[in-house]
């Protein structure tokens, strides 16, 4: 279950999804990715001049150190004040983004939903297959396994001694 419970960043989760479509996943990664990092768009914004779309921070930096588009390579008139006023935020892309589903961290688990990557850390916080560990021996199981598992030995005063699913399965 370690595997199961590593938070994945929001990046990381598009990524997974895309590369596991093949072929047309590939080419829908890198429509939604900025050309500066190569990775799914973080805070995407266009430039006025040229409505090329990258991350915030991506263009922010490229435009720091050399006054044009990284793709047309067209010059960016900079004002004093900051490369705010040359940036549009990319609504579009945005709701694109953050309207794709994935796959609970949980799946393996035995989860089946597929919440919109803007939502997956609340449902995943929520999940009815999270891992929850008994607070009493080392019984690890689902919410409601464990749920049941302390139900059964709310009575007793001794520890409980049932072992976790893993350990029952014989794995390690």
């Amino acid at each position: 279950m370690a595997d199961a419970t590593a938070r994945r960043t929001k990046r990381q989760r598009l990524v997974e999804e895309f590369e596991n479509q093949g072929a047309e996943g590939r080419r829908t990664l890198e429509t939604i990715s900025c050309s500066i990092c190569a990775e799914p768009f973080e805070d995407p914004v266009s430039l006025r001049d040229s409505g090329h779309t990258y991350c915030r921070v991506c263009i922010t930096q490229a435009l720091a150190n050399h006054a044009r588009c990284p793709l047309s390579n067209a010059p960016i008139a900079v004002p004093r004040g900051g490369v705010d006023s040359v940036l549009v935020p990319n609504h579009q892309f945005r709701t694109l983004i953050d309207s794709q589903r994935v796959a609970c961290r949980y799946a393996s688990c035995g989860c089946a939903a597929r919440p919109e990557v803007g939502a997956a850390d609340a449902h995943e916080a929520s999940c009815p297959h999270a891992p929850l560990k008994c607070s009493r021996c080392p019984f690890l199981g689902s919410r409601a396994e464990t749920e049941e598992h302390m139900r059964c030995w709310a009575w007793s005063s001794q520890r409980c001694s049932r072992r976790n699913r893993r350990e029952e399965a014989g794995v390690a």
